[in-house]
């Protein structure tokens, strides 16, 4: 930091250096003309009044120059305009340079004496004894006191800038070196007091993530010691008699292995990566009531509420609070999605014995266990994943005491939603149907062709509707076996089958509704009616099944989940259907 301060001390010794010679340059270029001129010809006009006329002896000027000398104490000449000397008292001083026009010094290192050129032409030099002028090397001596007081002024506010770098740079090194709770004092509130600030941030955090990463392996080695001993054993076991039973029992230890180094994994990725790895719409009433279905005995209430995040992370966020309560609680036990303003909140309750005060908090840390759940199956990892998770979507999530017996999980958080966008999918659709409707209406005018039948035109409809139907029959199946195939458990397979039949046959329709959403068979039979201009019966009633289904297929829409471009496409359908009809009762009323 002696560089530093160097550099500082040297920076403000060359300002006050550049100050001082631009305050000479400046006094030379305009001292003689500005506003000292003035003063120049006052005390020139002074010094005529005191002198004798030009035209006086030489005497007379010689007893007037003599007793000017001993009031000033000074050497004094007097020369003529010409510059030749009339009258001198004390050591002998050089006559004006010829050109010389104005007064001011003359030789102003060595020897310094002061002219003045008076009125009548005649010129007045004026200088200190010998015994009363200073040495030439004054000038340097006030410039070195100067510098040494700027130095001594200086020093303790540069010495305060670089002591706190300099504890800031052995704090640095400290943590580079391995000691990660070493911080700097922090003080001042300039740049540098909010540099020490970040740096203490930043060392807690990543003392906070070490500590954190060394209780996981430390906990992590001690949890995985138990299930791979018990297998050890089973395995032992098993070369001598090797029964069904024990064979069970082996198979729920890997399971548990298998789930905990899983959940060891989630919890370090969700560690290492700050951003989300999906960003999409989730309704996680729809998600928590697909994770209640694999229990007999949770039911489930709240209302839609679509967010931004990771179906995978919020899906696992709601299978460990269940799970927790299955595991730590006691029925019954329930489950509640609310919206609040832009707030969302997601709470599992249960009626079991509750979790005290003082550990409410710990309960989030990992591998943690309060008094009395030793036995209990699990790592203690899940309660700390659902935190991570829900702060990685800008939430949180707390433990809360429930009215009368019991405790309350609670993740709440605010809403993200990005505002929806025609897609370039959707623009290019559009450009699509504008192409198509002005070539088919340009067609259709120039060339007089027949009314297009209904029975020309309901088979390609009918067999686009067959194909429609058939594709989203498969997609629902697909999705209901795939949820089949990823259940925990045999009841699950129960508990699913058991739903009403019309349950079954909602999720087929509800993904052939979502089909019709892009409105290709809509838009076909309106361009068709709307390029010919005449209508039969087959395609208006063609025309209103499509249009009621795509209203009614948006109205749900809007009563469940409000969104701007569906109320428009609502109101579209709407406005389309009164032109619709209007046409049709004007060609067939008239």
């Amino acid at each position: 930091m002696r560089r530093l301060y160097l550099r500082i001390y040297l920076a403000v010794l060359a300002s006050l250096a550049v100050f001082a010679l631009a305050a000479g340059l400046l006094w030379r270029a305009f001292g003689e003309d500005g506003p000292w001129s003035q003063a120049y010809e006052a005390v020139a006009t002074l010094a005529q009044n005191a002198l004798p006329p030009a035209g006086a002896p030489k005497t007379e000027q010689q007893a007037a120059l003599e007793k000017l000398a001993a009031n000033l104490r000074a050497d004094i000449a007097l020369f003529a305009p010409d510059r030749s000397p009339l009258a001198a008292v004390g050591a002998p001083l050089p006559a004006p340079e010829a050109g010389r026009e104005r007064g001011g010094w003359i030789r102003r290192w060595r020897d310094p004496a002061w002219a003045v050129h008076l009125p009548d032409g005649r010129w007045l030099e004026a200088r200190a004894p010998s015994g009363h002028r200073h040495a030439p090397y004054g000038l340097f001596l006030v410039l070195a006191l100067l510098a040494l007081a700027v130095g001594v002024g200086a020093y303790p506010a540069v010495r305060r800038l670089t002591s706190r770098l300099e504890r800031l740079q052995a704090g640095v090194e400290a943590l580079g070196a391995g000691e990660l709770s070493a911080r700097v004092k922090v003080e001042g509130n300039d740049e540098v007091a909010q540099l020490a600030e970040s740096f203490n941030r930043a060392a807690g955090r990543i003392e906070e993530l070490v500590g954190a990463h060394k209780t996981l392996l430390a906990n992590a080695s001690h949890e995985l010691r138990t299930p791979l001993t018990r297998i050890r054993m089973a395995v032992e076991l098993m070369k001598e008699n090797a029964d069904s039973k024990r064979k069970a029992g082996l198979e729920q230890d890997i399971a548990e292995l298998d789930a905990l180094i899983d959940e060891i994994l989630l919890a370090s990725r969700l560690d290492a990566v700050k951003e989300r790895e999906a960003d999409e719409e989730v309704d996680l009433l729809a998600l928590a009531a697909e994770e209640c279905a694999r229990y007999e005995d949770v039911p489930l209430d709240g209302e839609p509420v679509t967010v931004r995040g990771d179906s995978r992370l919020l899906r696992r966020m709601l299978r460990n609070l269940l799970e927790n309560a299955k595991c730590h609680g006691a029925p019954p036990i329930g489950m509640r999605v609310s919206r609040t303003g832009d707030v969302a909140e997601i709470a599992v309750c249960d009626h079991g014995p509750g979790v005290p005060e003082a550990e409410r908090e710990r309960v989030f840390d990992p591998f943690y266990r309060h008094a009395g759940t030793e036995e209990i199956k699990g790592a203690g990892l899940g309660l700390a994943l659902v935190r991570q998770i829900a702060r990685r979507h800008g939430g949180e999530a707390r433990c809360v005491p429930r009215s009368g017996r019991g405790s309350c999980f609670i993740v709440a958080g605010e809403i993200q939603m990005r505002p929806k966008t025609i897609g370039a999918t959707y623009m290019m659709i559009g450009v699509v149907f504008a192409a198509f409707t002005a070539v088919l209406v340009t067609v259709v005018r120039a060339t007089p062709a027949p009314v297009v039948q209904g029975a020309a035109l309901i088979q390609p409809i009918v067999a686009l509707v067959v194909l429609t139907a058939i594709v989203g029959l498969l997609m629902a199946v697909y999705r209901n076996v795939a949820v089949i195939r990823g259940a925990a458990s045999a009841r699950y397979f129960r508990t699913y089958t058991a739903e009403s039949p019309a349950e079954w046959v909602e999720r087929p329709a509800r993904a052939y509704m979502n089909l019709l959403e892009l409105p290709v068979l809509f838009y076909v039979v309106c361009l068709l009616m709307l390029a010919t201009g005449r209508f039969d019966s087959v395609q208006v009633s063609l025309a209103w099944v499509f249009v009621i289904a795509r209203c009614v297929h948006a109205f749900i829409h809007i009563a469940f989940n409000y969104v701007p471009l569906r109320f428009a496409a609502f109101l579209a359908g709407v406005v389309t259907l009164a032109v619709m009809w209007t046409r049709f009762a004007a060609q067939n009323l008239s």
